[in-house]
């Protein structure tokens, strides 16, 4: 069915339909400046329907239909000014039909309103083409002076002129703009590396450089520079070209869409991030001593907003402290907040499990463990961006909340304003009083009033939310367990924590199972037979093992690398110095140690060069001796003819020398006395048992065999 100002195409020239007569259909050409309405059987608009080679199309000017112009606008008075011009001839259907009628009327008016012929051409033909309605006669001031354009310029200098120097200027030229775009593209954007003024004096001094003979004054100016910087990097339509950034993209790009659609409930995502603390904290052993500012990790449940992972320590940020978070996310909260002298209800931290997606940075949560805990713990992890914080926009949001607690008290070593003296501001830094463990304490006081009180104002509701539900974390993570679908997954917290440490690869011998200099052992180790000496019996060289960071007392002894089963070994006698400290302590005591060993081992070379020297000079005495009394001259036999007399009579030279050197309060008889002295016989009752036998202990295990 045809209606009257449906559009058309027929051969790639879209018509407007305006009036239908009982044999013919009056429609006419939108596209065509110069076109007049056309008469065609309406037999033969049937037909091109049917073999449908005349489409039907959107209204290009259906935008005019719902224009609204304010009765003081100009606009609006330039539409009815034009339709009082072509009134009697939009209202006369013989114009549409006989061009001779049509012609003579428009001269008609042209007489009388004073008025040219081609514009009341013009307003007829756009009050047709465009829908035969009042806002069709709507002036097109969007078109209008070229916005956006750049003009062509003469050699006339153009804008305002100056004031107060009598030099008129130069130009923007092309040449010119290849210079401004320079020192943009390379101070401004992407990366602000400067600041406008910086960067235009950048600007003059490359320009100078190129060229010589322009003087100063015909140097362009900053008000030229900062007009092609603003209308070329800083307006809307080049806001694509600002946005290539990532740093500037996070800040500038439009907000589509929200975090919590894409969360059908509790467990859906979590995202964690990392920040450090806004306060400087002492050592709990010596409060006089600064330890610095430590590090805040937090995992948040993106659909309910709530808390539920914690690490607060002065570990950098890195996987393993990442690791710490997520441990506490699928914990029991009860006992972890006894463990920092929290007393709490199940109900007040009700959250433990593995969620279905993980969000984190790229340094943090990228490598085989993490692999392993998408495979095995079907558990997605999500990467950001570069320089993207605001793709974790709801993490990134609580540690601002977090720290707001305690940001507002005085003299506890807050990081604020300045701390050099030059800059009027002071040093923050001694005002630090609290130590790691009480600074723990409040920010997991500040997590429980914020996952159980915290009235979430602008969270993004979706429909089924009843009213009478506060946006409170709890609350919502409550709801969504009962309404939404409920994604946490129960699993082992120590299977998970194990699976997730570090791994390297440790060496075996027969003292046990090394790892970075330190020995252990283990009881299924033992069981194979891989530490008994002098034998045939094969063992790996190498063993797959994960170690935390924080204790060298265990590791884990991965011995199927295709499965997460594993041995505990733990520390042995070999390496009993190093029981209960952490990685990072060994390694500087083993630093410490070689340190020493590498001093006194240059010692022990100089030591052994003046031994060789020494013995050297005997050697060649002795040669020297034997070759002057002729002892070379004798036969072999009569050399070795009589050792065992010369022996015999050596040894009675040494016992007499022995005794002639003798102190002579020494020499005592033997038995003079036997109330003085003991007999053999007393001897066999002496008490041999004050020290201790040890022999029982060193050959256990052969007295057992």
């Amino acid at each position: 069915m045809q209606l009257i100002n449906s559009v058309y195409i027929l051969n790639s020239t879209q018509y407007r339909i305006l009036k239908f007569l009982p044999q013919y259909t009056v429609w006419i050409a939108i596209d065509n400046k110069n076109a007049f309405p056309e008469l065609i059987l309406s037999e033969e608009l049937k037909a091109h329907l049917n073999d449908q080679s005349l489409l039907p199309v959107q209204d290009p000017y259906e935008y005019l239909k719902r224009l609204n112009l304010s009765k003081d606008s100009i606009q609006f008075k330039k539409r009815d000014e034009n339709f009082l011009l072509i009134q009697d001839l939009i209202n006369d259907e013989q114009i549409l039909v006989n061009a001779k009628i049509r012609t003579a009327k428009i001269k008609t008016i042209h007489l009388e309103k004073k008025v040219s012929i081609n514009k009341i051409l013009r307003l007829l033909r756009r009050y047709w083409q465009r829908g035969q309605t009042i806002n069709t006669l709507v002036p097109d001031y969007e078109n209008s002076g070229g916005k956006g354009q750049k003009r062509a310029i003469g050699d006339k200098k153009i804008g305002r002129p100056r004031i107060y120097e009598s030099n008129e200027g130069k130009n923007v030229t092309e040449q010119v703009e290849l210079y401004f775009k320079k020192v943009i593209e390379e101070y401004l954007v992407p990366v602000k590396k400067q600041s406008i003024n910086e960067t235009y004096l950048r600007f003059r001094n490359l320009f100078s450089k190129h060229f010589h003979q322009v003087q100063a004054a015909d140097i362009p100016t900053y008000a030229q520079f900062y007009y092609f910087y603003n209308t070329r990097y800083r307006s809307n339509n080049n806001s694509k070209h600002i946005l290539t950034n990532q740093k500037t993209l996070k800040d500038h790009k439009p907000l589509t869409s929200t975090a919590t659609k894409h969360a059908n409930g509790p467990g859906t995502r979590y995202e964690i991030d990392s920040t450090v603390a806004d306060i400087y904290l002492v050592s709990s052993r010596d409060p006089s001593q600064i330890i610095g500012r430590p590090t805040v990790y937090i995992a948040i449940d993106v659909f309910s907003r709530m808390i539920t992972g914690l690490y607060v320590g002065m570990e950098n940020s890195s996987f393993n402290t990442a690791i710490q978070c997520l441990s506490v996310a699928i914990q029991d909260k009860v006992t972890f907040c006894q463990s920092y002298g929290l007393q709490i209800q199940a109900e007040d931290w009700p959250i433990y499990g593995l969620p279905s997606a993980i969000l984190a940075d790229r340094g943090e949560l990228i490598g085989y463990q993490i692999e392993l805990l998408e495979k095995n713990f079907s558990v997605r992890i999500e990467n950001a961006p570069p320089y993207r914080s605001d793709a974790k926009g709801i993490v990134e949001r609580a540690f601002g909340i977090i720290q707001s607690r305690f940001k507002s008290y005085d003299n506890i070593g807050v990081v604020s304003g300045f701390k050099e003296k030059k800059k009027g501001g002071h040093d923050y830094r001694l005002e630090a009083c609290l130590t790691l463990e009480e600074f723990r304490k409040i920010i997991l006081s500040c997590v429980l009033l914020r996952n159980n009180f915290d009235v979430l104002t602008k969270y993004d509701r979706s429909a089924d939310m009843p009213t009478d539900l506060p946006s409170i974390p709890l609350k919502l993570w409550q709801w969504g367990l009962q309404h939404r679908t409920g994604i946490l997954r129960q699993v082992d917290n120590k299977s998970l924590y194990v699976g997730l440490l570090p791994r390297i690869d440790a060496s075996l011998s027969d003292k046990g199972l090394k790892v970075k200099g330190l020995v252990y052992q283990c009881l299924e180790m033992h069981q194979q037979g891989w530490f008994i000496r002098n034998t045939t019996k094969s063992r790996p060289k190498k063993l797959r093992i994960g170690f935390d960071p924080y204790s060298v007392n265990t590791i884990y002894v991965f011995f199927d690398e295709n499965k997460l089963e594993y041995w505990e070994a733990h520390l042995s006698d070999f390496s009993r110095q190093y029981q209960h400290l952490t990685w990072w302590e060994a390694e500087q005591i083993q630093k410490a140690i070689k340190t020493v060993e590498k001093q006194h081992t240059q010692l022990k070379s100089v030591a052994i060069s003046e031994l060789q020297d020494f013995t050297d000079n005997i050697i060649k005495s002795a040669q020297s001796r034997q070759a002057q009394a002729g002892v070379y001259q004798l036969s072999n036999a009569q050399r070795t003819r009589n050792i065992r007399q010369n022996k015999q009579e050596a040894m009675q030279m040494e016992r007499a020398e022995h005794l002639q050197n003798r102190p002579a309060h020494s020499i005592r008889t033997i038995y003079p006395n036997q109330d003085t002295q003991t007999s053999p016989s007393q001897t066999s009752n002496l008490d041999l048992t004050s020290q201790p036998d040890l022999m029982r202990q060193l050959f256990e295990e052969d007295d057992e065999e």
